[in-house]
């Protein structure tokens, strides 16, 4: 049994292809909120680190506007030179899993070998997330930017360099994806015949569901 499992039940039509509504669970909730979060002013640039199908689909990074950045590159300095002086918001989609953080993923690996309540109190006491994305984020970012966390972070006792966000000024924006505070209103974007968000673009593949 799943708690409140029905809570992000919904109806929906039944003219478009599964597909149109098949992210409203999960993909386009989380992009709504972090580039809302993000607060990109009018006409300023926003990076997004950690962007899953954008990246392995470039031909779509193209028809979108997007411009792919690939690893492994100086990304802080590639940023900085793109927009003079740094992203006037970075989109975190990564959170703690982010690769290049060896020490905390072996302390993650870790909790994971502990008795269930023991990996529980290690979790809510001494787990670290594994930061090396976010920290990249506060640097890249211009003075006064603003970082928006949407990728999950969860570690209790996780080191911030609170010297970069405070001496640039950083203004910070996170939280898990609040699904049912978007859904109602990027459901008129699914169903538009012209797919504003792209979704067809998302599609790799189908599969019968029966």
């Amino acid at each position: 049994m799943c708690p409140h499992g029905d809570h992000g039940a919904m109806v929906v039509g039944s003219e478009l292809p599964d597909h149109r509504y098949l992210f409203l669970s999960d993909t386009l909730p989380t992009v709504w909120q972090g580039v809302d979060y993000a607060n990109v002013p009018e006409s300023g640039t926003l990076a997004v680190f950690g962007s899953g199908p954008v990246v392995q689909r470039p031909d779509m990074a193209a028809r979108h506007g997007v411009e792919v950045l690939g690893f492994p590159i100086d990304i802080v300095a590639e940023l900085q030179e793109m927009t003079k002086r740094g992203p006037d918001s970075i989109f975190d989609a990564v959170g703690l899993k982010a690769h290049g953080s060896t020490g905390e993923k072996l302390v993650q690996a870790a909790a994971g070998l502990l008795p269930k309540k023991l990996g529980q109190q290690a979790m809510e006491t001494i787990l670290v997330d594994q930061t090396s994305v976010l920290h990249t984020t506060f640097a890249a970012v211009r003075r006064g930017g603003t970082v928006s966390l949407s990728g999950l972070h969860a570690g209790a006792a996780t080191p911030m360099a609170f010297i970069d966000i405070s001496d640039k000024q950083i203004q910070l924006r996170e939280g898990q994806r609040n699904t049912r505070s978007w859904t109602q209103r990027i459901l008129p974007f699914t169903e538009d015949p012209s797919d504003p968000p792209g979704l067809d673009d998302l599609v790799a593949h189908t599969a019968p569901s029966s």
